[in-house]
């Protein structure tokens, strides 16, 4: 079973890379380079290291993957927990829900380094970056099913949450 530490580990050797939105990831290639949204970024990353397709849909000869796919994809699963905690989770994705926020048309994820940061393909002036978590707009945090997040130092509300299948409210 892949682990969060192992989805950053894979995010970062994608640094710098370029970020075009609309792009679409060739799943099928370990050593794809971009260029990068940042749905493709996060379900490649996942998918790699795990082969679990998670954000994403069938489209043609691959995948498609988008935000709206993967708030779908996490409430589904029952795997929503607050994007507090996620933050501190090392491969936990946080997510802006498309749509949800006046003036903010576009959603958006990020991979969580474990440490109050994220690695994702930010824009097509920053590209696959470190970024920061704290002071933008996030709905929800994801603990992808099938992946060890037990060196996470989660709160009883967010193991509860996992457990029980009961998502914790979106902030």
């Amino acid at each position: 079973m892949a682990s969060g530490s192992d989805i950053v580990q894979t995010a970062k050797r994608h640094l710098g890379e370029r970020y075009v939105l609309g792009s679409v990831a060739d799943y099928a290639n370990p050593n794809f380079t971009g260029p990068w949204d940042c749905a493709e970024f996060a379900s490649w990353c996942l998918y790699r290291v795990s082969r679990i397709n998670f954000g994403a849909r069938a489209e043609g000869a691959g995948w498609n993957a988008y935000t709206g796919f993967w708030a779908e994809d996490a409430r589904n699963a029952h795997a929503v927990i607050r994007w507090q905690e996620a933050a501190i989770v090392a491969g936990a994705f946080l997510v802006r829900i498309p749509g949800a926020h006046t003036g903010v048309a576009s959603g958006h994820i990020a991979i969580c380094d474990g440490s109050n940061r994220t690695i994702e393909a930010m824009d097509s002036a920053h590209g696959v970056t470190k970024g920061k978590i704290n002071g933008r707009i996030w709905d929800l945090g994801v603990l992808v099913p099938g992946t060890d997040y037990s060196q996470a130092s989660l709160t009883k509300k967010s193991s509860r949450a996992i457990r029980k299948g009961e998502p914790s409210p979106a902030s």
